[in-house]
């Protein structure tokens, strides 16, 4: 999980915590408000979901 995150983010080192965090806050954020938006579908709320973030 690490690895595929760190890939992702173009980053090589586990200990940027502060920063994924931060990240991960305000993803949530702006997933609460993209719920709420008038172009939101069911099925873009489904690929946006995650364990954590349930959009459905």
């Amino acid at each position: 999980m690490y690895d595929r995150a760190a890939a992702r983010l173009d980053e090589n080192t586990r200990t940027r915590t502060n920063e994924s965090c931060a990240f991960t806050l305000t993803m949530l954020e702006n997933l609460e408000e993209a719920i709420e938006h008038p172009d939101m579908t069911e099925e873009l709320a489904e690929v946006l979901s995650t364990e954590t973030a349930q959009l459905i």
